[in-house]
C-alpha cells in the first residue's frame, strides 16, 4: 500500500451532478529507491518500469494526474526518464482489451517491433495495444494519455492494427487530437459525471478519425476495411470456440464461407492462424492459471479445458510464449500476490480498477 510520501486524492462518482473520479499521485520521498518503488507500485497496472542504462537518479521524480471520465481513462503524467514494459505473460493476466493513445509535451518514446525501432516525439501520436507486449524506453518526459475500451471503435478503424503506431505531428489530425486531449486533461477537475457520458461519443469519433489516419500510405482502403470486418468476425468466431477441440482453421473457412488461403492471408500479419488460436488459447489460460478461486485445478485440468492435448504439450507452449513453465508462473504469482496482499479499494490499486471497469 502507498503511504503518505505518494500523495493520492480521490473524487467519488455518486450522482450525474457531482465531479468525476480523480487520483493524483506525487512521488516525493526523500530516498530515492523509495520514490522508484512507490511510482512503480502506483503505474504497474499499466506497466511494469525500471530505471534504463546506468540506474537510479537521485533526482528521479514522477508525477500523476488521472480520472475515470464514464468509459475513459485521462491523464497526465510528467517523470525521469524509464523503461516501460508489458510482458506477454501481463498482458494475457490483465486482459484489457483498450488502446493507449499518448501525446508527448516533451521528452520522447523508443520502442523495438521486429527489427525496427520505433519512436515518438513532441506532438507525435502514440498508439500502443493493452492485449500487446511492449518493452518501450522513455527520456525525460511529459504527455497527455488516453485510454479508451476496443468496443468503443468503428470496426472501420482497425484497432487491431495500431500497436506501436506514430501519427506524426505535423498532420492536421494529429494537431487536432493534441489539442483536444490536452483540454479534455484539463478539464477534468471540473467535470460532471453527466459532462463525461456526453463527451464519451465524441471523444470515440475523434480516435476513429486518428486511427483511419493513413500516414501518407497509399493502401486500399476499402480493402483494408473488408480484412479488417472479416478478421474481426473470425477473431470472434474463435474467442467464442477456444475450448472446443474440434477449433480449427478448416472449420473456420467453413463456417465464414471463405477458402482456407483467403483465411490465412487475414492473419498472415499475426503469425498463422492456428499460432493466432494457440496465442488465444494461452492468454485465457493464464486468467484461470493466477486465479485464486482455481487454485485447486491442476495444470492438465487447464491445459484440456484450453484445447490442449495434454500438459507435456501446454508446457512447452507455455515456456515458449511466457519464458516460463506454467507451474513456475503460477508459483510466482500466489508469492507476488501473499507478498503484496493488495485490497482494491485502496488508493495504489485503484488505477487496477479503473481498467477493470471500463468497457
Amino acid at each position: 500500500m502507498l503511504d503518505r510520501d505518494l500523495i493520492t486524492v480521490f473524487l467519488s462518482i455518486m450522482t450525474p451532478d457531482q465531479l468525476v473520479a480523480r487520483t493524483t499521485a506525487i512521488a516525493e520521498h526523500t530516498d530515492p529507491e523509495q520514490r522508484f518503488r512507490l511510482w512503480k507500485a502506483y503505474i504497474e497496472p499499466f506497466f511494469d518500469v525500471t530505471m534504463p542504462g546506468s540506474g537510479l537518479s537521485s533526482c528521479f521524480h514522477a508525477q500523476i494526474d488521472v480520472a475515470l471520465v464514464d468509459q475513459l481513462i485521462v491523464g497526465r503524467c510528467a517523470a525521469s526518464a524509464q523503461v516501460f514494459e508489458r510482458s506477454h505473460l501481463k498482458a494475457s493476466e490483465d486482459a484489457h482489451d483498450h488502446l493507449l493513445l499518448q501525446i508527448f509535451q516533451c521528452g520522447s518514446t523508443e520502442a523495438d517491433c521486429g527489427r525496427q525501432r520505433l519512436a515518438a516525439g513532441p506532438g507525435d501520436v502514440w498508439i500502443l495495444d493493452m492485449a500487446e507486449d511492449l518493452n518501450a524506453t522513455n527520456s525525460a518526459f511529459a504527455n497527455h494519455t488516453l485510454v479508451l475500451p476496443r468496443s468503443l471503435l468503428d470496426s472501420g478503424a482497425t484497432p487491431s492494427l495500431q500497436h506501436l503506431r506514430m501519427i506524426p505531428q505535423d498532420l492536421p489530425i494529429a494537431r487536432l487530437f493534441a489539442a483536444y486531449l490536452q483540454s479534455l486533461a484539463e478539464s477534468v477537475s471540473t467535470m460532471t459525471q453527466h459532462e463525461a457520458e456526453q463527451i464519451v461519443p465524441a471523444t470515440a469519433g475523434i480516435v476513429t478519425a486518428v486511427l483511419n489516419t493513413k500516414s501518407g500510405r497509399q493502401p486500399d482502403i476499402d480493402r483494408e476495411h473488408v480484412n479488417e470486418a472479416m478478421f474481426l468476425v473470425a477473431r470472434r468466431m474463435i474467442d467464442q470456440h477456444l475450448t472446443d477441440p474440434g477449433l480449427s482453421p478448416q472449420s473456420i473457412a467453413e463456417a465464414l464461407g471463405l477458402s482456407r488461403a483467403a483465411l490465412y492471408r487475414l492473419f498472415a500479419t499475426r503469425g498463422g492462424v492456428a499460432s493466432y488460436i494457440r496465442d488465444q488459447r494461452l492468454r485465457r489460460s493464464v486468467r484461470d492459471l493466477f486465479d485464486p478461486c482455481k487454485s485447486h485445478l491442476r495444470i492438465y485440468q487447464i491445459a484440456l479445458k484450453w484445447g490442449f492435448s495434454s500438459e507435456s504439450g501446454y508446457s512447452r507452449s507455455f515456456r515458449r510464449r511466457f519464458g516460463m513453465a506454467p507451474r513456475d508462473a503460477r508459483i510466482a504469482r500466489s508469492l507476488a500476490r501473499s507478498q503484496s496482499c493488495l485490497d482494491m479499494d485502496q488508493p495504489d490499486t485503484v488505477l487496477e480498477r479503473w481498467l477493470l471497469e471500463l468497457r
